[in-house]
């Protein structure tokens, strides 16, 4: 997924200052994980996502 924000920002008509994550079940885990580490998103929508690893495996 981070390879694909770094492709994303790289595209001249995409607005850096814009981008948001949107990720639903297993992507609203892994859309948590990649948010925790990348700063310059500006939203994150998480949908129905598994958040406490721990106590559901």
């Amino acid at each position: 997924m981070h390879a694909v924000l770094l492709y994303l920002r790289s595209i001249p008509n995409v607005d850096r200052e814009k981008v948001v994550l949107y990720g639903v079940s297993r992507g609203a885990t892994a859309s948590a994980m990649v948010a925790a580490e990348d700063s310059d998103l500006r939203a994150v929508v998480l949908v129905a996502g598994i958040y406490d690893l721990a106590a559901t495996y």
